[in-house]
């Protein structure tokens, strides 16, 4: 493993939090969690307007929008 090179863009791909935990503030704390980084990249669900939230408050903004596609095949019979 090479050391953590401050240029690079490190990704934040997951902020999980169990249901009985949620509103004290732990994904907010793990999403804030890039020091030495000048950016850090996440990826969020339009949907998931809780967290799009917690990066708003942390200073993120739009980068890009991606859609995604999904057709659904019937089994021949």
């Amino acid at each position: 493993m090479r050391p953590a090179d401050p240029n690079d863009d490190p990704a934040c791909l997951s902020v999980q939090v169990l249901p009985a935990w949620r509103h004290r503030g732990i994904g907010t704390a793990r999403a804030d969690q890039s020091p030495g980084h000048p950016s850090v990249t996440t990826f969020n669900a339009e949907e998931n307007r809780h967290m799009l939230a917690v990066n708003e408050a942390l200073g993120f903004g739009p980068m890009r929008s991606e859609g995604v596609w999904k057709r659904f095949v019937p089994p021949v019979a």
